[in-house]
């Protein structure tokens, strides 16, 4: 039988066979006011829609937040990064949110090819196949050299802030459909910040997200969040509204990104044209370092050094950068032209990082195949 979903004025979905539930606003984008679906039942097509949209890219080394390029790794980045279940959409290159559940490394860097990104739905982790980079075109790593923690400190706070700000989004999406006669039956989001549309988010929840609440006061309105890494402190203060900020912005960073990189990866190279759909994408990746640092508060001042560096070299062949991982340091990712020109400007780069840190940064030039592709050996250590 086919079902229709209808959608009333607050962009809350009715199932005419769900016998008044409600799923709640779509992750497809609380559906365009007034449209219909049609075909399958409700809460499987918006799941198809949802599953069309959260396609992102995820880098090699970590999988979860801004990726770097297939095959280059990166040292001091910890497995699992700031937005915990929540938004999963990242990008090798921009994205940023991290996975609740994270797939095992060994997976990833066996899956991975040379020249590509991994496309990756971190919900919580289905391989989705490869983006080639455009034709002379190449993402590398620069390691600061600060390493850095996941476990608890600025990262934990920031993660549990992103988990309250879902809760309240789920809270205001209940009070919708309370208003409108119906029940929200499931998390339309699916537990993952990610999959709600940015307009929507900007709309209708936004300007409910509190800058900060102490825990206390979340917890006794609220109740406990979702996160199984993490649990609310009675006794800190938490920034909802900008971690929030961060998770729903990077995901609609990251769908831009995998746009402009699949543009420029189908029109000539060395075009003035293809030169600049690449700025776009390297610039998504500058406002991704920016709202690491301001919104989910993981920045580094090293890697900012290392970004700043990259935007005064762009006329090297330098697109964008940002910093990767749980952030507070791990690994700049740097999209770039595989020329003499981006080698000499990475070069002249790491050595002015060196005279005002004292670091020596490490360089991962290149990408490379995976042990799907070389195969793998068993090595026995001797006691």
């Amino acid at each position: 039988m086919r079902g229709i979903a209808k959608v009333n004025k607050a962009g809350l979905v009715k199932h005419e066979e769900a016998a008044g539930e409600v799923t709640g606003p779509t992750a497809a984008g609380l559906v365009k006011l007034g449209a219909e679906l049609l075909g399958g039942s409700t809460r499987q097509r918006v799941k198809r829609d949802a599953e069309r949209e959260r396609l992102v890219l995820v880098e090699q080394v970590e999988g979860e937040d801004l990726a770097i390029a297939i095959g280059a790794g990166r040292e001091g980045d910890g497995g699992g990064a700031v937005e915990g279940g929540l938004a999963d959409e990242r990008a090798g290159v921009v994205g940023d949110a991290a996975h609740h559940v994270e797939p095992a490394r060994g997976a990833r860097d066996a899956k991975r090819r040379a020249d590509t990104l991994l496309k990756l739905l971190c919900q919580p982790h289905e391989i989705q196949g490869f983006i080639q980079f455009p034709q002379g075109v190449r993402v590398l790593g620069i390691n600061t050299q600060v390493r850095h923690s996941v476990v608890g400190g600025q990262y934990g706070r920031t993660r549990c802030a992103a988990f309250m700000g879902h809760k309240i989004i789920l809270a205001k999406m209940e009070e919708m459909g309370g208003a409108a006669g119906l029940r929200m039956v499931a998390d339309p989001t699916g537990g993952y910040l990610a999959n709600l549309p940015l307009d929507d988010y900007k709309k209708y929840f936004r300007p409910f997200l509190p800058t900060t609440i102490n825990g206390a006061d979340f917890l006794a309105q609220f109740g406990p969040t979702i996160d199984t890494a993490t649990s609310v402190d009675p006794q800190t203060d938490y920034p909802v509204q900008s971690a929030t900020d961060h998770h729903v912005h990077e995901a609609q960073r990251v769908r831009n990104f995998v746009q402009f990189l699949e543009t420029a990866a189908a029109m000539p190279p060395n075009t003035a044209e293809r030169s600049r759909v690449l700025d776009k994408a390297g610039h998504l990746m500058y406002g991704s370092h920016v709202s690491y640092t301001r919104d989910a508060m993981l920045g580094a001042d090293e890697a900012d050094l290392l970004v700043d560096l990259v935007r005064k070299h762009e006329r090297g062949g330098l697109y964008g950068a940002k910093i990767t991982g749980g952030g507070c340091g791990g690994t700049v990712a740097v999209l770039a032209n595989r020329s003499p020109e981006a080698d000499a400007a990475i070069a002249t780069i790491v050595q002015t990082y060196q005279q005002q840190t004292g670091k020596t940064a490490e360089i991962f030039w290149g990408t490379s195949p995976g042990a799907w592709d070389v195969g793998t050996e068993l090595v026995s250590l001797g006691q």
